[in-house]
């Protein structure tokens, strides 16, 4: 029985390094692969190279979790990965390094041709005879960021041309002149293997640096590489993007698992891949996935779900090389997998295996992201409204960062807590968007009818001698809560300062209100609607607020406006 039958991945890493090569030693390479997808990347090499198969693992991982591995590990200690990895492997990598956009970074393949080197020569062979058979513009485009070349003019002698051309020749034909003498050493071994392997192959390539541009073949060679990546299920960025797109009224494809036979595999393995390492707080797929656990919907899952990361890398950017960017991708792809799985399960009344199993991840990821652009769409048209100011800085604090948090691509939500952003991950976070909507929406409209307009506010409401030092810190709510004190003294429903004096007085009568929405209803008739739950619990508590500090101190008649906040005061006069 495998130690990982009867314990956990935390009591293996308690034992002494002894222990745990000898309990890995005895594992087939495919429990090796499946635990050490468990770990973090920076800790997987380690792990891997403990079985005395480590050549076969490294054949079968999942190339982009290998390629991860090598970046947090760090490509100069992870040489013995290169050596193990086949040509198709390595291209991917060099793939994903060599280049910026569309652009390729000569700098970058420098890098990888060095640790190619140390993992040796005959890798270096095998990688050039896989490329040129695929791709004949990526060696001439590698080629000409180092060396320049010359051909001998068929009238000149061979002495004259090493004298006249340079001094470097293979063939007596094509002279190299290497534009860093300190890479000669390099380079040099490169165009001898190269001459080695093939003389018509080394021919063809020195003739492509001499009559072709540098930008046609970089043009041939990016799409190319593009095609490469599709094949490993890595999208441009134009496919990629969709991966976001806003789809009301959208359905989840379903998947035709009826040929599948749900009882095939059974493997009690350790969940892999994603499954294991980006969960955190996913919890309803974390469920679905402990149902389908080896079976073999799972394949189809993990497959999809990997589309789906990358689709969330490319689109956002996350640059490949940097593993932590990596991961806060792949976690956002699992918390919007989680979202959609979520809502789908809710929206049509099934449980959370069945939706995993029968749907298409990147439609639930849609799903989700769509009913959270739904519930924003207040949000999004006050965001939008040409009198608004930068960072939505007229909605009061709290409200203000859970809003501009939704106006990223994808939407986020704010961790109030952390003071971060972070993916939507549940209903939960939906419903605290709808309910933000709603009050946004209710607050706005009823704006709409409170003089003056908030975009006159700078040019018709002043300042002087109130409470206030900074138009800034007078949000919708305050000038909100100003009108209805004005109502409450007056019957107005002007944005103008409360009288110090009638501060009691109006404090009193908010303490005493009853059906906040029967005052709204008089104060605004021309809303014609009722406000929601959501708003009336929201401007109950901003109330409260207000009143707070006045009740803590027994509710005095003389109320200093200095120490008030929550509304607009005239300061009495105190010379």
């Amino acid at each position: 029985m495998s130690f990982f039958e009867e314990k956990n991945l935390d009591s293996f890493l308690t034992l002494p390094r002894e222990e745990q090569e000898s309990i890995v030693a005895q594992m087939e390479p495919s429990e090796v692969l499946s635990v050490s997808l468990m770990l973090p990347w920076e800790k997987r090499l380690n792990f891997l190279e403990m079985s005395p198969k480590f050549d076969e693992i490294v054949e079968a991982y999942p190339i982009q979790e290998l390629y991860w591995t090598i970046k947090a590990t760090g490509p100069r200690d992870a040489i013995s990965v290169l050596k193990a990895m086949s040509a198709s492997a390595l291209q991917l990598v060099f793939d994903l390094e060599w280049w910026e956009k569309d652009t390729f970074k000569p700098s970058k393949a420098l890098t990888w041709m060095v640790l190619l080197f140390e993992a040796g020569e005959g890798k270096v062979i095998e990688w050039i005879n896989y490329i040129y058979e695929r791709d004949e513009t990526i060696l001439p485009l590698l080629l000409r960021s180092f060396i320049e070349v010359l051909k001998r003019p068929d009238d000149m002698e061979i002495q004259e041309a090493r004298d006249v051309l340079a001094p470097f020749t293979l063939d007596d034909c094509y002279y190299i002149r290497f534009n860093n003498i300190e890479l000669q050493p390099l380079w040099g071994r490169f165009l001898a293997i190269l001459y080695s392997e093939s003389p018509g192959k080394y021919r063809d390539i020195l003739e492509a640096i001499l009559w072709e541009t540098r930008l046609e073949q970089m043009e041939t060679a990016f799409k190319w590489r593009r095609s490469r990546l599709s094949d490993f299920g890595i999208p441009d960025y134009y496919e990629a993007i969709d991966i976001f797109a806003f789809a009301p009224g959208m359905k989840v494809r379903k998947v035709n698992v009826d040929y599948l036979d749900a009882g095939a595999l059974g493997t009690d393995l350790p969940m892999s891949f994603i499954p294991t390492i980006y969960m955190e707080g996913a919890n309803s797929l974390l469920k679905a996935i402990e149902a389908l656990k080896g079976s073999v919907f799972m394949e189809r899952i993990v497959h999809e779900w990997i589309g789906v990361a990358n689709k969330i890398l490319i689109a956002q950017g996350t640059p490949l090389d940097e593993p932590e960017r990596l991961k806060e991708a792949l976690l956002e792809g699992t918390s919007l997998i989680n979202l959609g799985l979520e809502c789908l399960c809710s929206e049509e009344g099934m449980g959370l295996e069945e939706g995993l199993k029968t749907s298409v991840l990147e439609d639930l990821v849609r799903l989700g992201l769509t009913r959270v652009k739904e519930a924003a769409q207040p949000i999004f048209e006050l965001a939008k409204d040409p009198n608004s100011p930068p960072e939505l800085f007229h909605l009061p604090d709290g409200l203000r960062e859970r809003c501009v948090a939704l106006l990223n691509e994808p939407p986020k939500v704010w961790d109030d807590e952390r003071f971060v952003m972070r993916p939507f991950t549940n209903v939960k976070d939906l419903e605290g968007v709808r309910r933000d909507g709603e009050i946004v929406r209710d607050l706005t409209d009823l704006m709409e009818f409170i003089v003056p307009h908030w975009s006159r506010w700078p040019d018709e409401v002043s300042l002087d001698g109130t409470n206030l030092n900074d138009l800034m810190e007078f949000d919708l709510v305050k000038g909100l809560l100003t009108a209805m004190g004005n109502f409450l003294l007056n019957g107005s429903k002007e944005v103008r300062p409360i009288l110090e004096r009638d501060l009691f007085e109006l404090f009193s009568k908010f303490e005493g209100l009853k059906g906040l929405d029967d005052i709204i209803s008089s104060m605004i008739p021309e809303l014609k609607r009722n406000c929601s739950v959501s708003f009336l619990d929201f401007l109950d508590k901003k109330i409260q607020e207000l009143l707070e500090d006045w009740i803590l101190m027994g509710r005095p008649r003389e109320i200093d406006g200095r120490l008030i906040h929550g509304i607009l005061v005239r300061l009495s006069d105190r010379t």
